[in-house]
Formats: C-alpha cells, structure tokens, sequence
C-alpha cells in the first residue's frame, strides 16, 4: 500500500525542476499513522555542498510543491553559502510569482 501511495503522489511532481532532479524521500512508521511524503531537490551550486530542500507533498496542492522547490532553487544564488540558502524559506507570493513566471498555473 505504501509504495502505491508513493506512486500516486509522484506520479503529479515533474521529475526535474530547474534542471535539478527531484527525489522523493518517505517515512514510514505504522504507530505514528500514514506515510509522511515529501519531494527533495538539492542546490546545484558548487559553493553550496550538500544543500537540499524538502517539501512535505501535503502542503498545499502539488503546484505548490513544484512552485516552492523551483523558487528555493532559483534564488540560491542570492545566498553565500549552503546554511544561509538552507534557512530560506519562499513566502507564498514568491511560490505564485515562480509559477507564474514559469508559466504554470496554480491547481
């Protein structure tokens, strides 16, 4: 049942966002109830090593989670260095203005 739901919930999420492959991460433990999903991309950026980002897939519609992993890996850049990029966290008006400058409508 598991790896349906997994199937499922990645079958919405394109496999790259911003040429960056996304990965997707699960926890599983039967006492704490379902499967806890979540989409991981990490920062291209040579001056960033082991900079990564998830998005729990049950936070807001999958558009979101695409928006908000597109609009952390587009502004890496404006951050020095992996701690500070890790940190930041895209504001919903960011995820929207990524998305529609993507050309990719909200679902």
């Amino acid at each position: 049942m598991v790896d349906l739901m997994i199937s499922a919930t990645a079958a919405h999420i394109p496999t790259t966002i911003e040429g960056v492959d996304v990965a997707i991460d699960v926890e599983f433990n039967p006492s704490r109830g379902p499967p806890y999903i979540r989409k991981r991309v990490r920062c291209p950026l040579a001056h960033h090593p082991n900079c990564f980002k998830y998005r729990n897939v049950n936070m807001g519609t999958q558009m979101d989670v695409v928006g908000f992993l597109g609009c952390w890996l587009q502004n890496g850049r404006n951050y020095s260095d992996r701690v500070s990029h890790m940190k930041w966290r895209p504001q919903p008006v960011a995820v929207q203005l990524y998305l529609d400058s993507c050309g990719l409508a909200a679902e």
